[in-house]
């Protein structure tokens, strides 16, 4: 029961890392202001989708009772630090900066 609930909570994780992904990409193709190298270069970006997959390999592997080892162990504590150090660093510096001016007057999409 423990591994079924820890293994879904992390696919829940990935659903949100993943899909946050998946509704900016969509949104802004359908708006016509996507601009691919521009958006993979954020860091926010390429960490979300790296601990999306990561947590995807290690829910499944719950759910199959693989056991992991010490390195999947240090690159899990590797990817909590990161998440929390990009958040930081999101919210204190980049949060309030302003639109590209090529966006227009584009809006983000947020969670209503």
């Amino acid at each position: 029961m423990y591994n079924y609930s820890l293994a879904t909570l992390r696919l829940l994780i990935v659903v949100g890392l993943i899909g946050s992904v998946i509704w900016q990409v969509t949104d802004r193709i359908a708006n016509g202001i996507f601009r691919p190298f521009e958006y993979f270069a954020y860091f926010s970006i390429v960490t979300a989708i790296f601990a999306g997959l990561f947590l995807i390999t290690t829910g499944f592997g719950l759910l199959l009772k693989i056991e992991d080892t010490k390195w999947v162990e240090i690159a899990r504590l590797s990817f909590a630090v990161a998440l929390i150090v990009v958040g930081v660093v999101y919210h204190a510096l980049l949060a309030d900066v302003a639109n590209d001016v090529r966006d227009g007057d584009y809006a983000w999409p947020v969670l209503p």
